[in-house]
């Protein structure tokens, strides 16, 4: 739950250093609001070996600061310690997907993934998801400011050379290209979890349906479509069959 010695509530303010003004923000809202002080409790219960409690607090918390990636860590941190790897599974991704390049958050995901014996993130997905969706199209739309100032230019200082203009072309379909390869990793990525033990994926959205296989809980599966109650999956690329929709907390 900890990442470093000095407890939960300095690695919560950590932002601040690092992510200047968005931890900034972050951190004058926990003092307003009065969320140090659950913080630090929770991590009491943690060190008190009482990990369920802990994740209890930490929910409740993250209920009103959903978008800060460290929360998200230490209440997957205490839901793996209370042995509910489902809803570690679950709180991690939600961290990787606020900082995708936290690599406290990465290591938990791949430690958790490897002990599962399952592949996660889609090859394309881990190429480009180190950064979020939006900073990509951020640097899209500066690649395309640039390339046009520089025809522009072109037109009104004929000195700019071709070869500036041909880079910058060439930056901006890599740019594209990243882009687009992280939405098709999305689409080709788990986007939900099992978080019950002991379920059986059937053949068709009915009870009495044949058992297909059985998942594990904590294993990465993407929902295809729904049912009723139920929730069609695949696990790495396979239809996996039916399984019922409160075993699974899709994204």
């Amino acid at each position: 739950m900890k990442r470093s010695r000095l407890g939960i509530a300095v690695q919560m303010f950590r932002p601040c250093l690092s992510r200047f003004f968005g931890g900034i923000f972050l951190c004058v809202g926990l003092a307003l609001s009065g969320l140090a002080s659950p913080v630090e409790e929770a991590g009491k219960l943690f060190a008190l070996g009482r990990p369920a409690e802990a994740a209890a607090l930490l929910d409740r918390v993250v209920r009103t600061n959903a978008h800060s990636s460290d929360l998200w860590f230490n209440l997957g941190q205490a839901r793996s310690q209370a042995s509910e790897p489902g809803r570690a599974m679950v709180a991690w991704r939600r961290a990787n997907r606020l900082d995708p390049r936290d690599g406290a958050v990465r290591a938990a995901l791949e430690q958790a993934r490897q002990r599962l014996g399952t592949t996660g993130t889609h090859p394309l997905g881990q190429l480009s998801g180190w950064l979020r969706d939006e900073e990509w199209a951020a640097l899209v739309l500066a690649g395309t400011l640039a390339l046009g100032v520089a025809g522009v230019w072109r037109r009104i200082r004929s000195e700019v050379g071709v070869a500036l203009i041909a880079a910058l072309a060439v930056v901006q379909l890599l740019l594209v290209a990243g882009w687009a390869s992280a939405a098709v990793g999305r689409q080709w990525s788990p986007n939900a979890v099992i978080v019950q033990r002991d379920v059986s994926a059937v053949q068709a959205p009915v009870a009495e349906a044949r058992k297909t296989r059985a998942l594990s809980e904590g294993v990465e599966v993407r929902a295809l479509r729904s049912h009723g109650d139920w929730v069609e999956v695949s696990l790495d690329g396979v239809r996996a069959g039916w399984i019922p929709r409160v075993a699974v907390a899709v994204d």
